[in-house]
């Protein structure tokens, strides 16, 4: 088994001018099964991106471990090709004086286990795999020559090249149009379907892919699209798991008081949009005990002590109110 496991994992970052620190992310204990899909959400500022940053070291841990398959990751000179990041900013993901073939071969050609005469075949395939058909009319084009979502599909597509057991999605559609963000969310679904043998939405044919159980670590603020594409939803709260279930049984059972309020936030077409003066942006400094408590409309005097992570019939949630 492949597992990923955060374990009393902390990160504190200095503040701008050296006046204090920033605890990122709070004594987080998160499990990645193989083959699972989790998503990430919570507010910006929640700590989900320094997350997925340790898992491919970006970042060290301030505290605590990560290991995967039993190792940790600091001792795991091939990390960079069992876990591959696509990046939020595709315009940024790709240096302009060098071609999409270039870009993508790059990996390829300085590892010594890949034949080199196989990579023109497997940019190529890989390409097809990510939807942009032909290959060849997009191999020797430079990023700035591609629209955002051909660019983002590029940026999988050098991903899965290495054939990683892991793929570390960071908000990889905040920065395109809702309708482009869709296609590319269709792309890493169907990837993951053919991945788990099942014919995907875009009907991805006769590819060859050697690992059939490869992970997703999704980092997202939009709760429609991690219900899209995750089996298993983390929502953080200043760099602190609050609420973990099934997708399906978040969206439709929050616990978690902050739950409800991103919840009640996601605009609904049939509906007028309608947001809890509750959410307004506070530090919640003041409490020791739960982070949100300074915006919950359910405190109680409990809420200044230390709350514990519990489970609450197929969820877990950090709630006094449980």
């Amino acid at each position: 088994m492949s597992d990923i496991e955060f374990r009393g994992v902390t990160k504190v970052f200095r503040a701008p001018g050296g006046s204090g620190r920033i605890r990122a992310v709070d004594n987080l204990n998160l499990t990645i099964r193989e083959g699972e899909s989790v998503a990430l959400v919570g507010e910006s500022g929640s700590g989900k991106s320094t997350i997925a940053r340790m898992l491919v070291r970006l970042e060290t841990p301030t505290e605590g471990t990560i290991t995967f398959n039993g190792r940790s990751i600091h001792r795991m000179p091939d990390l960079s090709r069992r876990i591959q990041m696509v990046m939020q900013d595709p315009f940024s993901s790709f240096n302009p004086m060098h071609t999409i073939s270039y870009s993508l071969r790059r990996p390829l050609e300085i590892r010594k286990d890949v034949d080199k005469e196989d990579i023109p075949r497997r940019v190529a395939e890989t390409l097809r795999q990510v939807g942009l058909v032909p290959p060849e009319s997009f191999l020797e084009k430079r990023a700035n020559q591609l629209s955002g979502g051909q660019r983002q599909r590029a940026n999988i597509a050098r991903a899965l090249l290495l054939e990683p057991e892991v793929l570390v999605a960071d908000e990889p559609t905040s920065m395109l149009d809702v309708s482009v963000g869709i296609g590319v969310l269709n792309v890493l679904l169907d990837l993951r379907e053919k991945r788990q043998g099942v014919e995907g939405s875009i009907g991805i044919k006769e590819v060859d892919i050697k690992n059939t159980r490869m992970s997703y670590l999704f980092i997202t603020h939009n709760l429609a699209a991690a219900r899209y594409i995750a089996d298993r939803m983390v929502v953080l709260y200043r760099g602190q798991v609050v609420e973990e279930g099934l997708v399906d049984d978040v969206i439709h059972h929050p616990l978690h008081p902050y739950t409800r309020m991103l919840i009640a936030a996601t605009p609904d077409a049939d509906k007028p949009l309608q947001l809890d003066a509750t959410l307004d942006v506070e530090s919640g400094a003041s409490y020791q005990g739960c982070k949100f408590a300074s915006r919950c409309p359910f405190r109680q005097e409990e809420c200044s002590s230390e709350i514990q992570y519990k489970k609450v019939e197929n969820q877990m949630v950090r709630c006094v109110l449980y």
